[in-house]
This record gives structure tokens, sequence and C-alpha cells, in this order.
């Protein structure tokens, strides 16, 4: 009985097509065919190449010849506007592209690959991807280059059966592979593929088709035999469902038939048979099948490729002719509508080689679901209307993402009305994108300079809205009763308005505002509100925004009047405003406030923000910072309100009166979490309260705010501060109560620097050691940020050898003792210490008990820690010995909080020296040597420490060579030894010294150990790269600072360098 049901339902659906085949272009049989919208391009087998932009009734030639050789097709592909070709000829080349420039198609031109021809070529909106020699490759200049990608695990030849922006597919057979990370990781999505099939004989062959059709991605497979199946994934593979329910079966009775072509049109599958007998079927649900052959004879009923216009379904295989034939009727198709500013109304037709001249006769035009392309220029139209009718209206870059676009096709009010118009219900499938919107003007009561929306939720996305004038609201945008637009990705700048919103205008209406960019829009006017965005008696969202030099009477940012909206990951920066620079809410708003950063506004109420009037606002991990306030609450104001303040840092702000936070008039400030520092005022850096104002304030850091950290007002209504697990510089002590207020001071308070991380530049985060994680943890916004900040410092060594004569001897042991200060402002109570090491140990030195710890250590403390260290008998004098004395703790890695770090001391000492002189040798050869003094001793004479030294022979270099008779340590010398001579230099060790250089070329000498060039302090930039001289008989390149030794060095400019051990 289904049987013969199935074979009424066909018999019914033959009717409905009529398949009829078209006219080849120049009689040239057609072998490969494909379409961009409304137009055809086809191949044929002389390698020519045409179009058609009337469903194929008429066809014209794209460039000239392609190649000498006239071969059949193997690739045509279109990406964005080239046009792609590709045969194997063997020898000559294989590849070619054409490309459309000024309104038609160049001539072709050989792809610089050509090592093969491409089998396979696809593309999503970035790139290109080919088979070539070597495997998979992507190109991202349009065919310029190539680059292979990694590789999937497969053997043999390869296939590429879908691309999109989220996924590439491979396959080799039947085993099909995916990648979203360009061949870094390949995943085998064959799954049930090669699976479900018949029995053997038949085995799996191949992937024959990949499609997304909706959502859902169609995968054809094939069996040996002529058996096919079909499955679908709602995951890109990541599972599949067979679809059971395909008409036409294999004749071999052992499943469906083989489908070879298959094409997604709007949310229908079309799959179109191998076999000869019944052609093709297409289906919505996967359930419910029509068959659509009619007029294809037997062997036209064989599906090889299967496209579509927006008119037409095209066919090849079975035969050599190429069959169309209409789209079904219950298929709502979408069309393409183009318009340029040198188009016309009258004669266009709306393609893109002959569109219509205004944008609103593209519109009246338009389907539900169209697109209407405005081709890139300037025009000149106002109020223009979508009609109610949920189309997409937008410049090239809706088709290319080639952002250029954007501000290349500018509509022009020309100061007439608003620009665009939604007044007709639609939805946010509506979409206006990637245009210029400027020179607008108010249309409805001057509302709305630049796009107008009431009773209506399109989506604007990418789109530049500027210059536009609302004489009474919403510059920009007015987003009026009833609406819920979408808005992301807009630029909205340099409106004016006269009252409310000069960017957005959102009043008895919501709007989702994402990834906006909100600026320069201003009004002069008394009482306006919101200098980028108003809401009046609504709700709405926006995040990952930036409102900036915004300028309102009220609100610079953002006002809020009897409106919630949320507002989140936003940066609300540098507006103006009397009251709210950066926010201004009043009159029974709540908005909710998260992560965002409020910083440089001024006002002369709430330089950051502002609330009045039963306005509780919750701001939480947000970042409150340098705005400014004339009179009263640089950061945050509040007047009969009752904000909430969770995990915010509130830093750097100012006014006259209560510079971080200012409470009056019945409010009740909640302050949780939060880090209040570095503001400044008059009176109440941190915190001012007022008129009966109260506060709840628990784990939260007041720390250098000037010149209070809490003050109560001394007069009118008393206030109550409550405070508890809290940081409060001064303590109770700390706070000015003014005999005005009563303040709860409840448990868990301190009163220790907090030890922020690095508050210079805004990082008030804390260190491990902080007094607010450790005496009581978790007080402030930020947490742990950096490692302990323990300021310890050491000092020493002071030295004693046995024999008491302050020469360290071989053989002899020596006391070592080091000072350890503990220099910060808090104990320290787990075991710190000092750990003595050589920096270049030698089995000639030994260290006894080389670590040495105490139980505590008060702020302010210094201990002294003792070592022994022996040298061995056999240790030559003179041998300079490293050591390096650090603070430590006790098993540091247990406690990290408790670790010291930054704490050390190097000194060194010379065996056979006495204790705080150094002795170097250094090798002169006779004749002219460049020689320094690197130690400090009483007698620098040159005859004094060179014996072999002529009389007469020492200069230094100023301008020009001066006669000298003494050394002086970092200045450079020449002088003349009657013959080879070692020098002993002994005294004072030169650790640092700084060299003063004059522009131009300068001599100079160094320290009493080797420090390489590369580690000469140059922070002016002043030595010449290269033009670091050594003299030994000759000119070289030096690449270190030797003792006794003497440099030329070439400065751009004067200025000083430092050379340090």
């Amino acid at each position: 009985m289904n049987s013969f049901i199935i074979i009424f339902f066909i018999i019914i659906s033959i009717g409905r097509a009529q398949w009829e085949p078209i006219t080849f272009p120049d009689n040239e049989q057609v072998n490969k065919i494909i379409s961009d919208g409304n137009t055809l391009f086809a191949a044929t087998v002389f390698s020519r190449v045409y179009q058609s932009t009337d469903n194929g009734l008429y066809w014209t030639q794209i460039g000239s010849e392609i190649d000498d050789i006239s071969y059949a097709t193997d690739v045509l592909h279109k990406k964005g506007d080239f046009l792609f070709f590709s045969h194997n000829i063997g020898a000559g080349d294989n590849n070619f592209r054409c490309a459309f420039s000024n309104g038609g198609w160049g001539e072709w031109e050989p792809l610089q690959y050509q090592a093969s021809s491409f089998t396979k070529l696809k593309s999503n909106t970035e790139l290109l991807f080919t088979i070539i020699s070597g495997g998979i490759a992507f190109s991202d200049d349009y065919g310029d280059t190539w680059t292979l990608m990694p590789q999937p695990p497969l053997e043999g030849y390869l296939n590429i059966p879908f691309v999109d922006d989220n996924y590439i597919f491979v396959n080799h057979g039947c085993n099909l592979y995916r990648t979203n990370s360009m061949g870094e990781i390949w995943e085998d999505v064959t799954g049930v593929l090669d699976e479900i099939g018949p029995p053997e004989p038949y085995s799996c062959t191949s992937v024959m088709a990949v499609e997304m059709v909706s959502d859902k991605l169609i995968a054809s497979m094939y069996w040996y035999g002529g058996v096919g199946r079909l499955f679908y994934s709602d995951n890109y593979g990541g599972s599949w469902e067979w679809i059971d329910t395909f008409p036409s079966q294999s004749g071999s009775g052992m499943g469906d038939s083989n489908v070879n072509a298959l094409a997604g049109v709007s949310d229908y599958l079309f799959a179109g048979t191998a076999t000869s007998q019944d052609g093709l079927f297409y289906s919505n649900d996967f359930e419910n099948w029509d068959e659509y052959s009619g007029g294809l004879g037997n062997y036209a009923q064989s599906f090889s490729d299967l496209i579509y216009t927006n008119e037409f379904l095209f066919k090849t295989g079975g035969t050599v002719n190429v069959y169309r034939a209409p789209i079904p009727q219950e298929i709502a198709m979408e069309t393409t509508w183009f318009v340029s500013p040198t188009g016309s109304d009258a004669s266009g037709t709306g393609e893109e080689s002959n569109p219509f001249g205004s944008i609103q006769y593209a519109i009246n035009m338009a389907n539900e679901g169209d697109t209407v392309i405005l081709l890139p220029g300037i025009y000149n139209e106002h109020t223009i209307s979508f009609e109610g009718k949920n189309i997409n209206v937008g410049s090239l870059y809706h088709t290319t993402a080639d952002t250029s676009y954007i501000e290349g096709t500018i509509i022009d009010g020309s100061g007439e009305s608003c620009v665009f118009y939604f007044t007709g219900n639609e939805t946010r499938d509506a979409l206006l994108i990637g245009l210029t919107i400027q020179n607008g003007l108010g249309c409805v009561y001057g509302q709305g300079g630049g796009v107008y929306i009431e009773q209506s939720s399109p989506t604007l996305d990418h789109l530049i809205i500027q210059n536009n004038i609302a004489t009474t609201s919403g510059g920009g945008v007015l987003v009026n009763i009833g609406s819920d637009p979408l808005l992301k990705n807009l630029t909205i700048r340099n409106n004016i308005f006269y009252m409310n919103g000069g960017g957005i205008s959102i009043s008895g209406a919501s709007a989702e505002i994402e990834n906006c960019k909100i600026y320069n829009n201003s009004s002069m006017e008394d009482y306006s509100a919101g200098g980028g965005i108003s809401f009046s008696g609504s709700n709405g969202t926006i995040s990952g925004s930036t409102i900036s030099d915004n300028i309102a009477e009220s609100g610079g940012g953002i006002y809020c009047s009897a409106s919630s909206p949320s507002v989140e990951q936003t940066i609300i920066k540098s507006n103006n405003a009397d009251y709210g620079g950066g926010i201004n809410c009043r009159e029974n708003s709540s908005p909710a406030l998260s992560y965002l950063t409020i910083k440089n506004n001024i006002a002369n109420q709430g330089g950051g923000l502002r609330f009045r009037d039963n306005s509780n606002a919750f701001i939480q991990y947000s970042q409150i910072f340098n705005n400014s306030a004339s009179y009263y609450g640089g950061g945050i104001y509040s007047n009969n309100a009752d904000p909430n303040i969770t995990q915010c840092v509130i830093a750097q702000n100012n006014s006259e009166f209560g510079g971080a936070v200012y409470g009056r008039i019945n409010s009740d400030i909640n302050i949780q979490y939060t880090t209040i520092t570095d503001n400044h005022a008059s009176e109440g850096g941190g915190l001012y309260l007022r008129n009966n104002s109260t506060s709840w304030i628990e784990r939260t850091i007041f720390w250098n705010d000037l010149p209070h950290e809490i003050f109560l007002h001394p007069s009118e209504g008393s206030t109550q501060l409550s405070v508890s697990y809290s940081d409060v510089q001064g303590g109770l002590e700390g706070i000015a109560i003014n005999m005005n207020g009563t303040v709860n001071w409840l448990e868990g308070n301190i009163d220790s620097d907090p030890l922020f991380c690095n508050p210079e530049d805004g990082d008030y985060s804390v260190a491990a050691n902080s007094p607010c994680q450790i005496l009581i943890s978790d007080i402030g916004a930020l947490g742990v940020g950096c490692d302990a900040l323990w300021e310890f410092a050491l000092y020493g060594p002071e030295l004693s050898d046995v024999s008491g004569n302050g020469i360290w001897e071989p053989g002899e042991s020596l006391s070592v003792s080091v000072t350890l200060c503990n220099e910060g402002t808090m104990d320290h109570m787990y075991y710190p210490g000092v750990a003595l090491s050589e920096i270049y140990p030698s089995p000639d030195i030994t260290i006894n008990n080389p670590e040495f710890w105490w139980y505590g250590m008060f702020a302010g403390q210094c201990e002294s820690a003792g070592f022994t260290i022996n040298a061995s008998e056999i240790i030559v004098p003179g041998t300079q010995v490293e050591l390096l004395a650090e603070g430590t703790v006790l098993n540091c890695g247990n406690m990290p909080e408790f670790c010291i770090n930054n704490s050390s001391l190097e000194f060194s000492i010379q065996i056979g020296v006495p204790f705080g002189e150094t002795a170097l040798e250094v090798q002169y050869s006779e004749s002219w040597n460049l020689i320094g003094l690197p130690v400090i001793t009483e007698d620098s004479g040159y005859e004094s420490i060179f014996e072999g030294a002529v009389s007469g022979t020492l200069y230094r270099f100023d301008d020009g060579y001066v006669s000298e008779i003494e050394l002086t340590p970092g200045t450079g010398y020449w002088v003349r030894l009657e013959s080879e001579e070692q020098v002993n230099f002994t005294g004072g060790p030169i650790q640092e010294i700084i060299l003063h250089l004059s522009e131009g070329w300068n001599l100079v000498s160094g320290i009493s150990s080797s420090v390489t060039v590369q580690n000469i302090i140059d922070s002016e930039g002043l030595i010449i790269e290269g033009t670091i001289y050594q003299f030994y008989g000759g000119y070289s390149l030096a690449e270190t600072i030797e003792p006794g030794r003497a440099y030329w060095v070439r400065s751009s400019g004067e200025g000083a360098v430092i050379v340090q051990n």
C-alpha cells in the first residue's frame, strides 16, 4: 500500500516541474556552470567563460581567449570581484583569474601558481581553498599566493566537499575530516557515514556531496553498486542522523539511489540522483518529499551539478545539455536588488549591471527577505522607509565584509529630514548595514536626526551615523514608543541635539546596544540630557561599547530617567555635564552597572556618576578613575538614592566635597569589597556623608584619600556609618565625625598599608603579603595581583679573620656578619632569614651553615646573621671570592605570601689582600697603551704605578690631548712604556662609575671588574652603536670593558652613562 501511495505522489509531482534545455553560449558545450545571485557563469569545452544575467537566455563572453590550448574546464569559481578558471592540460598554464572592475570584466591572466591544476576550489568570507601539489592550500590574496595547511591524516586523493566560516571539510573516499583551526587540529567526523549501508559485497566508496541547508549539514554517501544514503547533522558533523525517507530506491533493492548533487534553496533541500530513472526530489523537513523532474528524459534525470538563481534551478549531467526549471512556487526566494547614484529608476532593472537610481524605489520593489545593495557613492535621500518589510539594505560591506564600503557609501539627508524612518513594525530581521548616514534633520517633532524608529525593532549594524541634528531628541538615533531594535557595531559621532540623547535617545521603548562607539555628540542647551545615550521611561542593554567626549547639561555619557538599563563591559570616558559627567540617573531609575571603566569625566555634581530621587543603582566590578566635580562627588554623587557598590575601584577622583563618594539627603550607600584610594577633596577625600545619610561599609579599603578618609557633615541631619572587616587609614581616629554622626566601628577592622602592587600605574591589586589578605582576608576589590612586597634590606658585611690582621689567608677561617632589617610596615612572623652563597662556586671555599633564620621580625626590627667561611690551604693568594647574601624565608614555597624578594647584598673578598681592598694584575705591551685606573688608591701618579713609563707621555683627551701626571678613575689615557710590564693595582674596589660624555669622541675607562658593552647603562641612547674601540697595537671593536684599560667611545651628544658591576 505504501508503495502505491509513493507512486501516486510522484506522478502528481512530476507535472509541477517543467525542465527545459538552455541555449549554449555560441553553441559551445558547457561543462561547468555556477551562479552568483541572478548571474550565471558558464565555462565551455573550448576554455571560454560566459555570463548571463537573464537565466541563460543570452550570453556574453568574459575576457578573450583564456589559453591557446582549448581544453575542458576542471574548476570554475567566483569569489568577490574575481573569477577563477582551471584546466589540466599538462604543459602550459593551468590556472587563471579574471577581475571585475569599473563596471566590467577584464582579461584572463595566469596565476603565479602553475605547478599543478586546481582540482577543487572553495571559499569562505576571507579565504580561498584548493588542492595543489602537496595537499590542501589556502590563499588570502585572491590567488596571488598559496600556503599549504597542516594536512589531515588521510592518504590518497583528497577532496574538499564543503567550506564555510566555521569549518573546512576534507575527505578521501568515505573518510571525512573537519578543522576549525586552519589544520592545526583535524577531527574525524566520519561517524556512522560509512557504517549504515547495504551488506557485503557492497562497500562505502565516497562522500559524494556536502551542503548546508538552514542550520543542518547534509552529506550524501555512495556505496559501490549504485546504493546511496543521505545524512544530516545539527552540529557540523559531530554526530549524524540517517535520512531514511528518501523516496528514490536503488534498482539493486539494497537501499536508496545514490545522490550525486545537493543544493540548499531557502530552507529546502534538493537532492539529484545519479540514476537515469528518478531525477530530483526536494523537502524542507526530510520527511515529506516532492519529485521535481518533469520535462527531463530518462538520461537527463541523472544529475552531476545542481545550482540556482533567484528564479530558476539549473542542472548538468546525463546528457550534454544544461537544463533549467522554475523554482517551485511554495519556496520563497530572496532577491538581491542593486542601487547606484548613477542608476535609473526608469530604465534600471535592479541588477548589478543595470541598477536602480534611488534607495526608496528599490525598497518598494523588494519583497520580504530580499536584499538591497547600495553601490558606492553619495545618495541624497531622506525619510527612507522599509515600508514594514523585513529586508536587508546595505552597502557591499554586507556581501564582502570590506569595511572600506562603509565610508564609501554615504546617505546624505541634505538637512531636509531624518535619513531613515522605521515606523512599519519591522522586526530585527530588517537589517540596515554598512553605510554612512549623515546630515539628517529630525523628522517627527524634530526627533531622530539620522534614524527615526517607532513601533519597530530593526537591526542597525556597522553604520557611521554622523553630523545629524535633532531639534529635540535623538541626534543620531531616536528609538521611540514600542520599539526594541538591535544597535551593534555603530559609530555615532558629531551629532547635535537640543533635548535628549545626542547619540541615541530611547523613549518609552527598549534597545540592545552592542559594540558601539558613541562620541563627540553635544548639546549646549539648558535641560539637555544624555550626551551619548538617553533613557526616558525605558530599559535596554549596553555592552562592549565606548561612550566618550559627549556633552550635555545632565548625563554627559548616559542619562536615565525612570529607566533601569543594564550597562556592562563598557568604557565611559571624557564626557562633560553639569550633573553626572559619566552617568546621571534620577526619578526611580535602578540601572545595573557592571564591568565598567568610568574615567576622566567632568561635572559640577557627580564627576563619574550621579544618582537622585530613588535611583538605586547596582554598581559592581567597575573602575571609577580620575573623574572630577567642581562641588560634590568626584567619583559618585548620591542624593536621596541608595546605590549599592560592590567590588569596584574608586581612585584618583577629586572634588570640593567627597572626592570619591558623596552622599546627602537620606541616601543609604552600601559599599562592599571595594577599594577607595588616592582621591582628593577639601573635605572627605574618600567618603562624605550629609543630611541623614547612612553608609554600610564592609571589606573595603580606604587609603591615601586626602584630607580625610571619611567625613561626616558637621550640621544638618545626623549621619550614621557602620564599618566592619575593612582597612581604613588612621582607623577610627581617621574618621572626621564632627560631633554630628554615629560611627559603629565593628569587628575585623585594621589600619595597615594595603601594599598596592603598582598604584602609580593604576594597579590597585594587592601584594601577596597584604594585610588585607593575611590579617583579614578578602578586603578590597581586586585581591592578590603580585608577589609579596616585604621591605627588607641587607647591610654589611662585617669581616673578621682568625689571625686578626685584617687579611684572609689561605687555610684560614673568616667570620662574616650581615644585618637584615624589616623596613616595612608589616610584622613578618614566618621565619625570615639570610642565606649566604658563592656567586661562582669554588671547591677551595666552604661556607659552614649557609642559612640563618629567626622566628619573626617586627616592623622596624634589625638582626645580624653570622657565617663562617673556610679557605683551603692551596687557594692562590689574590683569588677573589664573590659572595651573595639574600633575604629568605624558611620553606617559602609553602607560604608564598611570606617570601622575601629583592633583598640581596653582593660583596667580594680577596685572599691575601687587606679587607676592603682589591688587587688586580694587568699586562701591558711595549710602546703606546690605552690605560685606566681600576681601583681607589692614595698614590695615583702614573710614574709610581708604571715603573717603565716614559716621562711626560701620559695624555687624556678633551677635544685634544692634555698632558697629565696623575690618573683619575673613569678617565682614559695614553701612556708609553719602555717595555712590556705587568702592573699590580691594589686599592679600594670600584663597583660603579658614572662617565660624563661630550658630543663626539671620548676616552674613558671602567671599574674593578669586567663589564660587557651591552651592560653599559645608556638611558639617553648617547653611545653610537659600533663605536667603542680598544687598542692592542691597533684598533678593534671592543666587546668588554676590562679593568685597567681605556676605550674610545663616540657619543651623539652630552650626557652620562653608567658602568657598574
